[in-house]
C-alpha cells in the first residue's frame, strides 16, 4: 500500500513538473516571437534616408509626388522585406519637426499620430499624441502609416511645439546633423529603455503568478493525498477493531452453544 501511494505521489510530482516546464517553454517561445517581430519592423537603410521636411503633403496626390521624388524603391533591395519599404512623412518623437524617411509601413493603433523613431529605426505610434480629438480631419482608432497625410493636425502639432523646444531646428540643412542624431538617440533611448523595462516587469510578474499557482497546486495536492491517506489508515483501524469485536462475538456465541449442548446431555 505504501509503495503504491509513493508511486502515485511521484507520478503527480512528475506531471506537475511537466506542466511547469511546458508553461515556461511557451513563455520563451512568445518572447522569441516578439523579438523576431520587433526585428522585422525595420530596415537598416532607413536611418540613412532620414531628412527634415519643412512641410509634409496633406493630400494623396502630394504624397505620391513626394514618394516619387524620395524614390524609396532604390533602397528596397537592402531590406529583408523590400515590399514593405515605403515613403513616409511624419513627426519626430519630440513632436517639434516633421521628417521624411523610407521605412517599413506599419498599422497605427489607438488613435495616435505616426512618428519615426531614430533609435528604434522604425515607424510607430506617437504615444504623446491623440489625433482622434482633432476638430478637422481626426484620425480613426487604426490606420496605415502610409496614410498619415490624411491627418494634418499631427503636422500642426510640430509647429505649435517648435517654438517651445527648438532643439533640432537650428540648421537649414535638411539632413540630420551628428548632434541631432545624438540628441534623438539619447531621448529615444531612454524611452525605449522604459518600454523594455515595462515588458520585463510584465513578464516577471506573469512568471511569479504562474510559480505561485503551481506551488499552490502542489501543496493542495499533497494535502489532499495526506488527508486521503489518513482516512484510509483510520478506516483500516476501524475495520481491524470491527474484526476483533466480531471474533469476540463469534467466540461468545460458540461458548454459549456448547454450554446449552452440555445441559441437554445431562
Amino acid at each position: 500500500m505504501n509503495r503504491k501511494k509513493k508511486m502515485k505521489c511521484i507520478f503527480q510530482e512528475t506531471k506537475t513538473n511537466s506542466i511547469f516546464r511546458y508553461v515556461v517553454l511557451q513563455i520563451l517561445v512568445l518572447l522569441s516571437v516578439e523579438t523576431l517581430r520587433a526585428n522585422s519592423d525595420s530596415c537598416l537603410i532607413s536611418r540613412a534616408t532620414v531628412q527634415r521636411a519643412i512641410d509634409c503633403p496633406v493630400t494623396e496626390e502630394g504624397w505620391s509626388k513626394a514618394a516619387e521624388r524620395k524614390n524609396c524603391s532604390a533602397y528596397a533591395d537592402q531590406c529583408s522585406q523590400p515590399e514593405k519599404l515605403e515613403y513616409h512623412c511624419v513627426i519626430n518623437p519630440f513632436v517639434n519637426e516633421t521628417i521624411e524617411v523610407c521605412a517599413y509601413r506599419r498599422f497605427i493603433f489607438l488613435g495616435h499620430c505616426t512618428e519615426y523613431s531614430y533609435s528604434a529605426n522604425r515607424i510607430q505610434q506617437s504615444r504623446s499624441t491623440d489625433c482622434t480629438k482633432f476638430t478637422d480631419r481626426p484620425c480613426p482608432q487604426g490606420y496605415p502609416s502610409t496614410e498619415a497625410y490624411k491627418y494634418p493636425g499631427c503636422y500642426d502639432l510640430t509647429k505649435a511645439s517648435s517654438t517651445e523646444n527648438p532643439i533640432t531646428l537650428q540648421s537649414s540643412d535638411p539632413t540630420l546633423s551628428t548632434q541631432d542624431v545624438e540628441n534623438i538617440t539619447t531621448f529615444e533611448g531612454s524611452a525605449n529603455d522604459d518600454g523594455i523595462n515595462t515588458i520585463a516587469i510584465v513578464v516577471l510578474f506573469v512568471l511569479i503568478i504562474m510559480v505561485i499557482c503551481m506551488i499552490t497546486f502542489v501543496v493542495l495536492k499533497r494535502k489532499r493525498n495526506t488527508s486521503t491517506g489518513k482516512g484510509h489508515h483510520q478506516m483500516l483501524k476501524m475495520n481491524e477493531g470491527n474484526g476483533v469485536q466480531d471474533s469476540y462475538h463469534h467466540d461468545t456465541i460458540l461458548a454459549e452453544e456448547e454450554t446449552l449442548d452440555g445441559k441437554k446431555i445431562q
